[in-house]
Parts: C-alpha cells; sequence; structure tokens
C-alpha cells in the first residue's frame, strides 16, 4: 500500500483531533473514563452519564452567551468520536442528547421561537441537564415544545403510551 492509499494516517489523525476536541471541550472526561474498565462503562448503572454531566458535557452545544460550552458541530462530532472510543453506549447517549440541544439552540434563533426557548438551553448547560430523544417524536407542523405523547397509569403499574 502506498501512503496515499493507506487509511490509517488519516485514522490517526481523525482520533488526534477528536481527543483534542474532547480535552479543550470537556476536560478531564476522557481520562475519567480511561481509568474505568469498559465492562463497568457499559453497564447500567454505568458512571459515564454523570460524569459527562461533571464535565460540563449538557451544556456542549449551548452558546456561551447562555452559559453553554459553544461547541460547533464539528466540535461535538469530534467530542462524540472520542468518547465512542472510550465509551460506545455514552456517545450513542450524548448524540441523542445533542441532537435535542442542537435543535432547541436553532429554534431560539428561528422566527417560529416562542421567546422563551432561551430559558431552557440555559437551564440546560446551568443544571447539567440531559435531555432525551422525544424530539425525534414530534409531529408534522407542530412546535417542538408542544407535547405529542403522553403517558397514562395502567393497572398493572406499567405506563402506557
Amino acid at each position: 500500500m502506498t501512503p496515499t492509499t493507506n487509511p490509517a494516517p488519516y485514522a490517526l489523525r481523525c482520533m488526534e483531533s477528536a481527543r483534542e476536541a474532547c480535552a479543550k471541550a470537556l476536560p478531564g472526561l476522557a481520562e475519567e473514563l480511561r481509568d474505568l474498565p469498559l465492562s463497568e462503562l457499559e453497564s447500567p448503572g454505568s458512571p459515564a452519564l454523570a460524569a459527562f454531566k461533571r464535565a460540563g458535557g449538557a451544556g456542549l452545544l449551548v452558546p456561551r452567551t447562555y452559559g453553554g460550552g459553544g461547541a460547533t458541530a464539528l466540535e461535538a462530532v469530534r467530542v462524540s468520536r472520542a468518547l465512542g472510543a472510550l465509551s460506545p453506549s455514552l456517545a450513542v447517549a450524548t448524540a441523542m442528547h445533542n441532537f435535542s440541544v442542537a435543535s432547541l439552540v436553532a429554534l431560539v434563533a428561528s422566527a417560529d421561537a416562542s421567546g422563551l426557548e432561551w430559558m431552557l438551553i440555559e437551564g440546560i448547560a446551568r443544571d447539567a441537564l440531559l435531555v432525551a430523544s422525544g424530539f425525534a417524536e414530534g409531529r408534522t407542523g407542530a412546535g417542538i415544545l408542544d407535547a405529542a405523547v403522553t403517558a397514562r397509569p395502567a393497572e398493572s403499574g406499567t405506563a402506557s403510551w
């Protein structure tokens, strides 16, 4: 293989830029995750999400104006890549969170904003709140802050949707 056809140098550069982005955006997180066994990071009750929140990960995509990290989409992808190399389940969970937060951030600047969305993104960054992927469950033409799913108690004790 010639140097131009060997993908290894490119892959190494990608991982190096991912590690650098993670260290810059979420200082200390990669080291904390690296110190834990993969079996612990990938099991129920994993400490990975708590570590992500402590490092400021919940506000990664929230603009600095609202108390967040102000990461760009490229920086967030690089952070996700670094996290995925350490804890695949954390990368998946945070990708869902980041999608929802990015949707809210876009809405703040949109003509469709109600004027209150900024409080949500500010609270996410300030209180290290994680957002579920409920925004993917939206209805065409409806605002993302309009409830589309409701839960009702069932006699069995299990919620029904």
